[in-house]
């Protein structure tokens, strides 16, 4: 047991203790990415997932809290979730012997040398985690997990990322080690050329991107939604999150934002147009007046960053990734048919080619068409916005750079919360959350009693 497992350990007996269940602890191991619970032989067990065990069990006991006399909003990701078993399970049977990108080495060795496919622990290990991760999914659900259970987790990461980059600053290194912990990642701290990288708590700087990329995605969210401290607060996460996101010295913390502030642009943009929405004249004209002052005062930084990103097309490390993702895409899905060749066979760079590379055609429209409609039923529930964006910021992130679907946990976090979120809605309730939520209350105190209200003594 590692000094990290014995403190989360403990914070799990009090959150036990106090009737919260174990919400916390799982929102904080979903932050504790690169953390180890124990380690054995060289081997780790996952922070989250070691919490996702006993939360699977419960789950299977517990009856849900809020909607349990229709349809459950998980029943879409029980879908895929079945599918990637089953390709698993038999994909690297049927075909054996396909040349696959080896997940036991790196991505450079892997598009250099293709190894035949076989039955490996990794297949089993990945299996592990989508069974674990469905679990703690089902778990969230099923207890009526809020937002505050999102807040906890992304505060965690943000906030102990954000400490390490001051430790750094002052040469402190005590906080090295503790949280990133586990012997079964490679941290990367420093450039091939010897220069320094920051990766916060997490294994790597485009670790670290992609997850505050997410954080301040549902801090903004957030920070709209609320009034008084409780938006102070949300901006004071966002701009630490964004803190992090500028000084983790990566591609992903270029692109992953970019591409979420033009999808948000594009929903702001789509219900001002159809009416939905009203802008003060004096922020539309604050809006159009600050456009030329951003393009000559931030004209500097947006050279830096294309100069960057024109860089990155240039580099070996680009052509390697795209040459993986592509032969992916290509080759792997030609190969099995579009069926995929199992979930731990096979290791592109982005999380895209590696999902209908893994679980096939059938897997990449199964997985979409349950996150859609996860977020379509929770999107009338306000309190399910923030949560939306973020899920959906942390795709586009992993999709730039990331490849595995059940190693950062998140998403499970993600899923199980807004599943929760999604079974509180119904007319009545909306009605009433409506008129509180235009009050700007955290957990629609104006509310309570009604099922759509953050679970009181529940994170």
């Amino acid at each position: 047991m590692t000094p990290l497992g014995i403190l989360l350990i403990a914070i799990a007996a009090v959150s036990i203790a106090k009737g919260k269940g174990l919400t916390a602890p799982l929102a904080i191991g979903a932050a504790l990415q690169a953390g180890a619970m124990l380690t054995v032989a060289g081997e780790s067990l996952p922070v989250f997932y070691a919490f996702a065990i006993p939360a699977t069990v419960a789950a299977l006991f517990v009856r849900a809290r809020f909607g349990a006399d229709k349809p459950s909003p998980m029943r879409e990701w029980w879908a895929f979730g079945a599918w990637a078993l089953l390709i698993t399970l038999i994909g690297p049977v049927i075909f054996e012997g396909v040349l696959v990108l080896s997940p036991s080495v790196g991505v450079n060795t892997a598009v250099t040398d293709p190894q035949p496919l076989v039955w490996s622990t990794s297949n089993a290990a990945q299996a592990a985690y989508l069974v674990l991760g469905l679990g703690a999914a089902a778990y969230l659900y099923r207890v009526g997990a809020g937002i505050a259970t999102v807040v906890l987790c992304f505060l965690t990461g943000t906030v102990l990322s954000f400490v390490r980059l001051m430790l750094i600053q002052v040469g402190a290194t005590w906080m090295d080690g503790f949280f990133d912990n586990s012997p079964g990642f490679v941290y990367i701290n420093r450039l091939p050329t010897g220069e320094p990288r920051f990766r916060g708590i997490f294994a790597e700087p485009s670790v670290l991107a992609t997850f505050s990329t997410a954080a301040a995605a549902f801090f903004l969210v957030l920070a709209i939604q609320r009034k008084g401290w409780q938006r102070w607060a949300s901006f004071a996460a966002l701009a630490m999150a964004s803190v992090n996101l500028g000084n983790s010295t990566s591609t992903t913390a270029i692109v992953a934002p970019l591409i979420v502030a033009l999808v948000l642009l594009a929903w702001v943009m789509l219900r001002f147009l159809t009416g939905k929405m009203k802008v003060h004249p004096l922020i539309m004209i604050g809006v159009f007046a600050a456009v030329p002052v951003v393009l000559v005062v931030g004209g500097q930084p947006i050279f830096a960053a294309q100069a960057e990103l024109t860089d990155k097309l240039t580099t070996f490390s680009f052509f390697v990734r795209s040459t993986a993702d592509l032969y992916s895409i290509t080759s792997l899905v030609a190969d099995s048919f579009g069926l995929g060749v199992g979930l731990g066979s096979t290791r592109p760079s982005s999380f895209l080619p590696s999902l209908i590379s893994t679980t096939g055609i059938v897997g990449l429209v199964l997985f979409f068409i349950a996150l859609i409609a996860l977020i379509v039923r929770a999107w009338r529930n306000p309190e399910a916005r923030p949560v939306a964006g973020a899920l959906v910021a942390w795709i586009i992130g992993r999709s730039i750079a990331g490849a595995d679907l059940g190693s950062p946990a998140l998403i499970w976090l993600l899923v199980g919360v807004l599943a929760s979120l999604a079974s509180r809605v119904d007319r009545t309730t909306l009605r009433s959350h409506g008129r509180a939520a235009r009050r700007g209350p955290w957990a629609n105190r104006a509310a309570q009693g009604s099922p759509i209200g953050s679970p009181k003594g529940t994170l």
